[in-house]
């Protein structure tokens, strides 16, 4: 009798291991598959292959995100129906960039939801009229800020809480709206509305 529990003692604790392992080499293939599904995201709808340079948090957020820091010469988001910085499953740490974090013409970009928590270079939002507020920019950036032709651009919430150079602006809101809700460094530059170049 001794011996019938104790074989089943093993094999309750054999199989329970056994478990345990599937459960994690799951896990790894899971973790592995998303990190892919990353880079392919950050290849198809940024230049310059991002996807190969960024490097990805180990495990993700408390919100369930992993998180991509990124060191480039420039960051272009591609004018290809993207909606969102990012997808389902990451968002962007710190970015540093020797020129800008770019939206340019983007038709289809709904909001800044993924964009860099802290961004180390400027930020440059032009083009882009589906967005309706600030929600998602950078909570910091350490060079200037611009954004124009953003026609539907009409609540400042979200705005990055401090911007290290400038922030260019083409009227929507006062410059003391923007200082109320920024801290900004240096100027608060606000031109005449651009007209959106649709040439071809």
């Amino acid at each position: 009798m001794e011996n019938l529990t104790n074989i089943l003692k093993f094999s309750t604790t054999s199989l329970y291991e056994s478990l345990l392992d599937d459960m994690n080499k799951i896990s790894k293939d899971n973790e592995k598959s998303i990190k892919q599904e990353i880079r392919d995201f950050l290849n198809k709808h940024y230049m310059g292959a991002l996807g190969n340079k960024c490097k990805i948090s180990r495990k993700p957020d408390d919100d369930g995100k992993y998180i991509v820091d990124l060191t480039a010469y420039n960051v272009q988001a591609k004018q290809d129906g993207l909606t969102h910085l990012t997808n389902s499953y990451f968002k962007f740490g710190t970015v540093t960039v020797r020129q800008a974090f770019c939206c340019h013409l983007c038709d289809d970009l709904e909001s800044f939801e993924g964009a860099p928590t802290k961004l180390v270079g400027e930020f440059v939002c032009y083009g882009c009229p589906k967005l309706t507020s600030f929600e998602g920019a950078p909570k910091e950036i350490s060079g200037d800020f611009t954004c124009y032709d953003c026609d539907n651009l009409n609540s400042i919430d979200g705005i990055s809480e401090k911007v290290g150079g400038s922030f260019y602006h083409d009227g929507t809101f006062s410059e003391d709206e923007i200082r109320k809700h920024c801290e900004v460094r240096n100027n608060v530059v606000i031109t005449a509305h651009a007209t959106k170049n649709k040439s071809v």
